[in-house]
């Protein structure tokens, strides 16, 4: 990074890419992006890597510099900067050895845990306003390097928080890599006779594949979430349910209690819907036990270990594990010969 910024700062780029040129050269203007940094009058660098990093240093040693975006110059301007650079470029290498690469900024990525995320709304009107500006550039150069091999942009690309580089816009998931990876032998060493065509055939399938990763990636995360979703679902039903009907619950719960002769209860499972029963037990003046779960955020109570052989005496559990009722009925029967309810006796079920 630090040898490119010095040949940016010092205007040697193209010295360079004669000295040291390879078979082909592959171009993309991702970078069109940047702000410029002018430091005095005539020395300007791109704002990327680099200079962020460096910013403090370069500032003592070269003075406070003057910041444009990308946006300062009119499109006049920088059709006539993209001619310029192309015709740099045509000076070191023909036609056929340029390898022009299609690139965007993306809204959306996959986080750490392999979550679809959207960049922030500030960022994605940014991408908006870039994007535009690079299909401006974009179109310059297919005009001006006509001949030229092109990779075009997928559809469906997303960006990825496991960039070895970090999350940007324009960092993107490894799919998009190996179809540009693919691309590039393609074009320097297959050498189809139809290479438009077969290009554009690849380029259809990995958008196929970008679509289809995304879905996997999609219902991967759906899937491990569907338990919790569930619950919540179920909880927001029950619970409205409640609010609106409270003292008819409350009646029911306080009748049930009495004709059963119920003093005492305990609860096996220990989440939300444990607490909204624990206050209409409490004002049924019913006695809670203790709750049979590994913890609970009721400390008050005691807690029992469900692995225990045999649950403690007392007048009913009620068991309160919203998605697997079957299953802890039947897991606190195997250990009591206490009554056994479902919480669905006493408060609503979606």
């Amino acid at each position: 990074m630090q040898r490119c910024f010095l040949l940016d700062y010092n205007k040697k780029c193209f010295d360079y890419i004669n000295k040291k040129k390879s078979d082909y050269i592959i171009l993309d203007f991702a970078d069109a992006r940047l702000p410029i940094a002018l430091f005095g009058e005539k020395d300007y660098v791109s704002c990327g890597t680099f200079f962020n990093e460096n910013r403090k240093g370069l500032e003592s040693k070269f003075g406070k510099p003057n910041i444009y975006k990308f946006d300062h110059w009119d499109k006049q301007q920088w059709k006539e900067c993209i001619n310029w650079f192309c015709d740099e470029i045509l000076k070191s290498y023909d036609i056929e050895k340029i390898i022009l690469v299609e690139v965007y900024t993306v809204d959306e990525y996959i986080d750490k845990s392999e979550k679809f995320c959207k960049f922030p709304d500030n960022r994605v009107l940014l991408n908006k306003k870039v994007n535009e500006h690079l299909k401006y550039i974009f179109d310059i150069c297919c005009e001006k390097l006509q001949g030229c091999h092109i990779i075009r942009m997928p559809e469906n690309v997303f960006g990825s928080a496991f960039h070895k580089l970090g999350l940007l816009p324009l960092h993107y998931h490894d799919l998009y890599y190996e179809y540009a990876f693919k691309a590039v032998q393609l074009i320097t060493c297959e050498k189809p006779e139809n290479e438009e065509e077969v290009l554009e055939k690849l380029r259809k399938e990995y958008s196929d594949l970008l679509k289809y990763k995304r879905m996997e990636i999609e219902s991967d995360y759906f899937r491990s979430h569907k338990a919790t979703y569930e619950r919540l679902e179920k909880y927001s039903y029950c619970f409205s349910t409640v609010i609106k009907n409270y003292d008819k619950i409350l009646a029911d719960i306080n009748l049930y209690m009495h004709e059963n002769n119920i003093k005492r209860a305990a609860f096996y499972g220990g989440g939300l819907s444990t607490d909204v029963m624990t206050a209409f037990l409490e004002k049924c003046d019913i006695k809670i036990d203790y709750i049979i779960d590994r913890h609970s955020r009721n400390s008050d109570i005691p807690i029992i270990s469900p692995d225990e052989k045999e649950y403690p005496e007392t007048d009913l559990i009620i068991v309160c594990t919203v998605n697997n009722i079957a299953v802890g009925i039947k897991k606190v029967k195997s250990r009591t010969d206490t009554m056994v309810e479902s919480i669905y006796t006493f408060l609503p079920e979606k």
